[in-house]
């Protein structure tokens, strides 16, 4: 029995989603559909490459081996789709472009708009996530470039800085900073903190307190930005935050009031993340076009630096 590369695209997104249903979820296909491809693969190839845990579908040391190889062909083939699309005098295929969580809705929008105009035979595949997610999707194949911070990059990846964000306070409008022109961090100590609760996000917050020697009085923590501009638009706490979208108010429509911050603070910079190698000329494309809309005075979403 021969393999397909249907069956193959199938075996890629059970190993990504660690399910049979988060695979035909994300194929659009049904879970018997993805379950009888994975027995015949395992046929064709002789080989098991799934084992069963509670948590879902974890693979053999065969079944990791077939993925490397199996990520190559595929990639091999949706290059030579590429190509085909390049002899025409356009791009053809799929890229996945994946985002930091708080950035997504801010700058996704203007740049697959842009991209989809000037490439309307590529379909965009999105994918947020924190900055540990992100580079995993990134060495696990499941993304081709992402948009996101400088923040503890591997040197197996690598980063392109586009734009500086400086951190800024955020209050609600009644509250004693917001008519300020600035505001030292020690003028926050005793003030409750809403903390984005993100994996490498909150060090990074936290690290602008211990920078200033101020102990943050953290009354909430939560995983969703706009829960924390909610949270500080109705009084409850202040924050501190890197973008400034252009809506400065919270989802319940009550204003957001951003300080900047006197104390001599490094920007955060967004930018590109991508592999140091495989880069798929839809990829490149893609790239081009972030770079051409988020530069050092314009950052899709927000208000000017």
């Amino acid at each position: 029995m021969r393999y397909t590369f249907k069956q193959l695209e199938y075996f890629v997104a059970v190993a990504e989603c660690g399910t049979i249903a988060g695979a035909a979820e994300k194929v659009h296909v049904s879970p018997p559909s993805i379950s009888v491809a994975i027995a015949q693969l395992e046929e064709a190839l002789e080989v098991r490459l799934f084992v069963r845990q509670p948590s879902g579908l974890q693979l053999t040391d065969a079944g990791s081996e077939v993925l490397s190889h199996t990520r190559a062909l595929l990639e091999k083939a949706h290059g030579l789709q590429d190509f085909s699309g390049l002899v025409k005098g356009e791009l053809r295929g799929k890229v996945t472009l994946g985002s930091f969580i708080t950035l997504a809705p801010l700058v996704l929008p203007e740049i697959c708009q842009s991209f989809a105009e000037r490439h309307p035979a590529v379909s965009i595949e999105l994918l947020e996530g924190s900055q540990d997610q992100l580079i995993g999707y990134l060495r696990r194949g499941i993304i081709d470039l992402a948009i996101t911070y400088e923040m503890h990059i591997p040197q197996d990846l690598w980063f392109e800085p586009l734009a500086g964000l400086p951190p800024v306070v955020m209050v609600d409008a009644n509250h004693r900073l917001a008519t300020m022109s600035s505001v030292d961090i020690k003028e926050l100590e005793g003030d409750p903190y809403i903390l984005l609760d993100l994996p490498i996000s909150r060090d990074y917050f936290l690290s602008i307190f211990e920078k200033s020697g101020v102990s943050p009085n953290v009354r909430m923590k939560t995983t969703h930005f706009e829960v924390v501009r909610s949270m500080v638009a109705n009084g409850i706490g202040v924050s501190i935050g890197v973008v400034r979208p252009v809506n400065n108010a919270a989802l319940d429509g009550k204003p957001i009031v951003s300080v900047p911050i006197s104390n001599p603070l490094p920007v955060l910079n967004i930018g590109v993340l991508s592999r140091r190698s495989d880069f798929s000329q839809l990829a490149s494309a893609l790239k081009k076009q972030i770079q051409q809309l988020v530069t050092p005075s314009h950052v899709p979403g927000m208000t000017p630096l």
